[in-house]
Order: structure tokens, then C-alpha cells, then sequence
């Protein structure tokens, strides 16, 4: 049987909830759950942080992984431009003279054309006029002593390859300011600048072991007139 709750001991129970004054929510809840007074690292809030840090640390991970990523696209593109010239070297160059490099022979390889270039009526019988306006896209072996179309290419040697070596220094230093300068996420931008600043290493190169620099993609055309 259970015992009642008889006047007295009503009495002496509101006395001590009057003497102790109410319980606070909070303290219940700290009586209720003490675990919560400790914060770990399983904590959701700390774990938040732990996560954004790793975040910062992933996106500074792929900022070297895309830096990474041009060094060997320019690497790549510095190859492929010495292995395409050698290899054109050995592909269409017939002769060459021992004393004088601008002395040479060579043959092509006709790729495509636009309207009917003088080349296509020679060796296509059922071409019989030449277009007024055409374009013709060859592959060969040029030697090319000077700039882009053969530009001072009869300036003595001495002073040619020192004004094309000046140049390249001028222009490499200039794409590298640019590369620098442009936003992380211009990245067509700098690839394009990777491009032509391979080609321009790859030009360098040519001069340093061969003093000229080899061209095998042939452009011929006739546009209004101009030829």
C-alpha cells in the first residue's frame, strides 16, 4: 500500500520550494543533459569550421594543380613544336647545301584549298582556271632566317639574331607580366598567352641550335587582287 501525503509533510514541501526559490529553465536543462556543459570537436559548429577550412585548403590545392597544369601545357607545347619541325625536316627536305643553311630543296604536301590555287590546276587535269580569289594550305620545310614572312631575314647574322633574342626577351617578359596580372579565373586568356609564349620559346630554340627557324605550314592565297 502506498502511503499518503499527510498535511505536515505538504507544509514542509512548499517551505523548501519557498527557501530554494524556482529552478531556472536553464539549470534544468544543464541538470537534465550536464554533457552539454562540455563543447567538443564533434560539436556541429566546430565542425562547420573544420569543413571551410578544408574548403580553403582544397581551392588553394587547385590553384596549384591549374598552375601546375600550364607549366606542363607549355612544356608539352615546346615539344610538340621541335617534334613537328624535325620531323618535317626529314619529311620534305630534299637537299641541303654544307656551307650555305639558306641554300636548300624541299618538297610539300597539299592539304586543302579554297576556290582553285594556281598549285591545283598543275597537278589536277579537270582544274583548268585559276580562281580570282583562293587560299592554299600546304605542308613543307621552310627556312625562315627572319621574323614572320621571312621579315629581316637579310640582316646580317650578328646583328639579326641578336635583335630577334632582344625581342623574345622583351616579349616572354611582357606575357609573363600578363599571366601574372590576369584573374585566376581568365583561364582562356591564359592559355592563349601560353600559346604564343610557347611558340616563342620554341622560336628561340630554333635559333640557338639552327640561327633560322623552321616553318612547315605553308599559307598561299590571292584575295583581291593581293597575293
Amino acid at each position: 500500500m502506498f502511503k499518503g501525503v499527510g498535511h505536515s509533510d505538504a507544509e514542509e514541501l512548499r517551505e523548501r520550494m519557498s527557501n530554494n526559490g524556482p529552478i531556472e529553465p536553464q539549470e534544468e536543462l544543464a541538470v537534465s543533459n550536464p554533457s552539454s556543459q562540455n563543447v567538443t570537436s564533434s560539436d556541429p559548429v566546430n565542425r562547420g569550421s573544420q569543413s571551410h577550412f578544408n574548403l580553403i585548403g582544397a581551392t588553394v590545392s587547385t590553384g596549384a594543380a591549374v598552375m601546375i597544369g600550364y607549366v606542363c601545357l607549355f612544356l608539352g607545347l615546346v615539344l610538340l613544336d621541335q617534334t613537328t619541325k624535325f620531323h618535317s625536316e626529314k619529311a620534305f627536305m630534299t637537299w641541303s647545301d654544307d656551307v650555305d643553311l639558306r641554300s636548300f630543296r624541299s618538297t610539300s604536301t597539299h592539304i586543302f584549298a579554297l576556290g582553285v590555287p594556281p598549285g591545283l590546276v598543275q597537278v589536277d587535269a579537270s582544274q583548268t582556271e585559276v580562281s580570282e580569289n583562293w587560299l592554299d594550305v600546304q605542308l613543307t620545310y621552310v627556312r625562315n632566317p627572319g621574323a614572320a614572312w621571312g621579315a629581316f631575314g637579310d640582316l646580317p647574322d650578328s646583328f639579326r639574331l641578336a635583335l630577334f633574342y632582344g625581342i623574345t626577351i622583351f616579349v616572354t617578359g611582357f606575357i609573363l607580366y600578363l599571366l601574372k596580372t590576369s584573374h585566376s579565373g581568365q583561364r582562356l586568356t591564359r592559355t592563349a598567352l601560353i600559346f604564343i609564349l610557347a611558340g616563342a620559346v620554341g622560336n628561340v630554340v630554333d635559333r640557338l641550335l639552327l640561327t633560322y627557324v623552321i616553318d612547315w605550314i605553308h599559307f598561299h592565297w590571292k584575295i583581291f587582287g593581293w597575293e
